[in-house]
């Protein structure tokens, strides 16, 4: 059709019908739009409905804490708050650990409500829980109805161990990589005046560089550990205290070292000890390791700085000459018992001291050695019985140790 015919056609439609159409078109658009609006509100009134549901739903659920995403706890901040240092109350638990069993001991005078807000996911069954941000097990946390107690891995509960499990079960190193840096410090199991002057000439170093980590952690990999209780395969040298409070050589301090192992994800193992009297690594307790060979030991020296003298080298290289294997396998000798053998207190004085070094006896103020009659003469500011227990239990003979009671005004005057 022509356009002129179109126009002639669309001017005979009458205006009414026109009218109409507008009027119908007009009244369509309205009411689809009211529909879109019911619609949204309808949407709105089932997602707030679904909301307030989830809600309610998740307070009734105990929570799920992400180690990865929850604030990280470091366990220093929790034991400064209350005290100067890590104070064991002596109380064991054990716990599954990988394939074995580990032993915890509970720190004590720790703040029930700092606790309570740096608890983090299940670790066990029962009550156990990890420390908030930690993946690690060196430290746990026990919840007994509303009380809170901080637990530290002390050892496995094993005769004989490889101590590489421990760097992965418990520490969570699995390679020299998970070690940042490594504090050595000067053993400090002898505080005499001598002691103390040798210990800031040693001062302090850090291993930092990737290549000492990596030759560290292969040594430590390697090392077996005998567990608690050998403080008889332990010779970390004479930490004698004489009385005029002066060391014979402070050779236990020259020789010996403390060692704080910083990890990737910031964690402190803070345990481990290493003396070149008798190239061995060991911890409080009595947690003996494995005597390092000739190599190792010489290597070890080398990364902690530790220098012997002429007459120690040749002692160490004749060590290693014998067989070390087997005097590291095989128990030395207990002191002899049957008489008042200067050995034997010796023995006694060595464990104290070493305790004494671990704040295991904070009540125990000084000690001496008296060879006539020979005896171990101890002061002490506290006279309670469980105190008094510990020290006599170094004594299995029971007739050798003297405990002299003084308050800790008179001693401090």
């Amino acid at each position: 059709m022509r356009k002129r015919k179109i126009l002639d056609s669309i001017g005979y439609i009458s205006p009414q019908l026109i009218l109409e159409a507008d009027e119908y078109r007009t009244t369509k658009k309205k009411g689809w739009i009211r529909w879109l609006a019911s619609a949204a509100c309808f949407c709105l009134v089932i997602a707030t409905f679904i909301f307030v549901i989830n809600v309610k739903r998740n307070e009734s659920l105990p929570p799920t804490i992400s180690t990865s995403q929850e604030n990280y706890v470091e366990v220093a901040s929790i034991m400064d708050n209350n005290m100067n240092h890590t104070e064991l109350s002596g109380e064991v638990a054990t716990i599954s650990v990988g394939d074995s069993t580990g032993i915890y001991e509970q720190i004590r005078l720790i703040n029930n409500e700092i606790l309570s807000q740096s608890v983090s996911k299940k670790a066990y069954a029962g009550n156990w829980y990890y420390v908030s941000g930690h993946e690690d097990l060196q430290y746990l946390i026990k919840k007994e109805g509303d009380k809170f107690s901080l637990w530290k891995f002390r050892c496995l509960d094993s005769k004989e161990y490889n101590y590489s499990e421990v760097l992965r079960s418990v520490y969570q190193i699995h390679s020299a990589s998970d070690i940042v840096k490594i504090y050595v410090d000067p053993a400090t199991m002898d505080n005499s005046i001598s002691g103390k002057k040798v210990q800031k000439e040693i001062g302090q170093i850090i291993i930092s560089d990737s290549h000492s980590i990596e030759e560290f952690y292969q040594i430590l990999s390697s090392l077996i550990c005998y567990g608690q209780n050998n403080w008889d395969r332990i010779d970390y040298g004479e930490a004698d205290v004489s009385s005029d409070n002066n060391s014979m050589d402070s050779k236990s301090t020259r020789m010996g070292r403390d060692l704080t192992l910083i990890t990737s994800g910031g964690n402190k193992i803070d345990g481990l000890k290493y003396t070149a009297v008798s190239n061995v690594f060991y911890e409080y307790s009595g947690i003996a390791y494995k005597s390092l060979t000739a190599e190792m030991s010489e290597k070890m020296n080398e990364l902690l700085k530790i220098k012997l003298s002429e007459e120690e080298t040749i002692n160490n290289d004749n060590l290693g000459r014998e067989s070390k294997e087997t005097m590291s396998s095989t128990p030395k000798e207990q002191p002899d018992t049957s008489n008042d053998s200067y050995e034997y207190v010796l023995s006694i004085q060595k464990k104290l001291t070493a305790a004494m070094g671990k704040g295991e006896l904070p009540f125990v103020t000084s000690s001496n050695l008296y060879e006539k009659p020979c005896r171990l003469h101890i002061i002490v500011n506290s006279n309670k019985e469980e105190d008094l227990k510990k020290i006599k239990s170094f004594d299995v003979r029971g007739d050798v140790i003297e405990i002299e009671y003084q308050n800790a005004m008179n001693y401090a005057e």
